[in-house]
């Protein structure tokens, strides 16, 4: 009964919330005809064209209430908290999670996530506020000429009350509640306690320590360029190249050094051979760095990569003296070859030929083979394979490292790159399948937004199969 209770209560909520897409109407009316199936599969229907505005937190939310149904409450949390990510003001979607929780005989969990609903925080809010309060109320009832005193003296009240604080919760996590309380609505910070720790850790050159801050603080401030930025750096210094595009990518609204984002991107590809990429990346940082001897450094790189190098006219010069040189001899070389390859047109020499050809390419493929042998099972080394791709060798190597046991960011990207070698075989059931896993079960990872986006192209790509030619 109490669980039955508990559903109502949830699918009463969904009042309050904006107009709905037909497809989720539609979805609607399958779940409450109990064709769960089609329903989910109206939902994603509209995620996939509507991935990141206010529809998609509907969605997430109606697809959480139709596992509610099937009891598949881990997919149903996921949902829910994918629907107040979308929408942080979705009090139902928090309620939706505590209430799993509570139907789990976990009563904490749920007040925790109920604590998270920002309409319970600005509650809380005044009780922190109290103590350094009440005594500046006192002396402006008594003293209203000494306005000036009273307000420096609540400061310095504050100031105490924050470093107490920072001071008594060392921890990571409890040191971003103390963050937490100091961003506003209305955009990022890059000065509280967690920021300041990651950057301290970077500019010691602690990056995998840094890493654990930056987790935190894109969890507290969902989106905080800086933190992408640091985060983007730091995965570019341990090498991991495809990490750091990722992060960097997200970093340019960085205020303070979001333009140094292209430069490090522009690294990054040329350590890939990715040119026209660099040149892009060079161009921006140079358009937007204040740093001028940088910007000439920069300047004399993309010279390079276009061409414009000063040096060159006069090396032209001498090699097209040299060319001029060689016209004359290179008939004679040629002539002897020409006429030997005529005589050797014989059945025979054909076949000895294609014969050699064959063993040339085994030799080629056993020697590649041995190559991949010897590659160390890391996430470096499947990578490298992807990019060379050597898809078969890549899939191997990642579905190994999934078995020896990941952190949850490694396991979410090791995912994220199996779904891709699948999209780049065309078999995209099995590339939503990864997508959805790392949106479900890795919702605060920095790869869940990568998995969504590869999700929608992918259910695209699959509709329009028959309109795109093959590679």
């Amino acid at each position: 009964m109490k669980k039955i209770n508990w559903i109502l209560g949830v699918l009463s909520l969904t009042g309050l919330l904006f107009a709905s897409d037909p497809r989720i109407e539609q979805g609607k009316i399958f779940a409450k005809a109990g064709e769960y199936d089609k329903a989910i599969a109206e939902f994603r229907a509209v995620l996939a064209s509507n991935p990141d505005n206010a529809l998609a937190a509907e969605a997430y939310f109606a697809a959480a209430e139709v596992y509610v149904k099937k009891t598949d409450y881990g997919r149903a949390m996921a949902n829910y908290r994918l629907a107040y990510q979308k929408q942080p003001s979705m009090s139902a979607a928090y309620e939706g999670v505590a209430g799993i929780y509570e139907l789990l005989g976990d009563k904490a969990a749920a007040e925790a996530e109920r604590a998270k609903d920002p309409k319970n925080k600005v509650i809380e809010a005044p009780a922190i506020e109290t103590p350094a309060e009440e005594p500046v109320v006192e002396a402006q009832k008594i003293e209203e000429h000494k306005e000036e005193k009273v307000v420096a003296a609540k400061a310095v009240t504050e100031e105490k009350v924050k470093e107490e604080k920072i001071e008594s919760k060392p921890t990571v996590k409890e040191t971003a509640k103390v963050e937490e309380h100091q961003v506003k609505e209305t955009g990022f910070t890059y000065d509280g306690p967690s920021f300041t720790k990651g950057r301290q850790l970077f500019e010691s050159k602690k990056y995998s320590e840094a890493a654990a801050l930056w987790r935190e603080v894109l969890r507290q401030q969902p989106g905080n360029p800086g933190a992408y930025y640091f985060a983007g750096a730091g995965r570019y210094e341990l090498g991991e190249l495809d990490k750091a595009e990722f992060n960097l990518k997200r970093a340019f609204d960085y205020p303070e050094l979001g333009y140094n984002a292209h430069y490090y991107l522009s690294l990054i590809y040329k350590k890939q051979g990715k040119k026209s990429a660099e040149i892009e990346q060079l161009k921006e940082y140079i358009r937007l760095t204040p740093n001028v001897s940088a910007k000439e450094k920069a300047k004399i790189r993309l010279d390079e990569l276009e061409g414009k190098s000063l040096a060159k006219p006069e090396v032209k010069v001498e090699e097209k003296k040299a060319e001029e040189k060689q016209v004359v001899k290179e008939p004679e070389k040629v002539a002897e070859p020409v006429v030997e390859a005529v005589k050797a047109e014989t059945p025979k020499e054909e076949k000895v030929l294609t014969e050699s050809v064959e063993k040339v390419e085994v030799v080629k493929e056993q020697k590649e083979k041995e190559e991949v042998a010897e590659l160390p099972l890391s996430i470096e080394s499947a990578n490298a394979l992807f990019k060379q791709k050597k898809l078969s060798e890549a899939l191997s190597f990642y579905k190994e490292l999934l078995e020896k046991g990941l952190q949850d960011e490694d396991r979410a990207f090791v995912l994220l790159q199996m779904g891709n070698i699948y999209r780049e075989r065309r078999d995209f059931r099995l590339a939503v399948s990864k997508y959805r896993e790392i949106v479900e079960s890795f919702s605060e990872s920095f790869w869940a937004a990568e998995a969504e986006r590869a999700w929608k192209d992918a259910v695209w790509l699959e509709t329009h199969i028959s309109e795109i030619p093959r590679k």
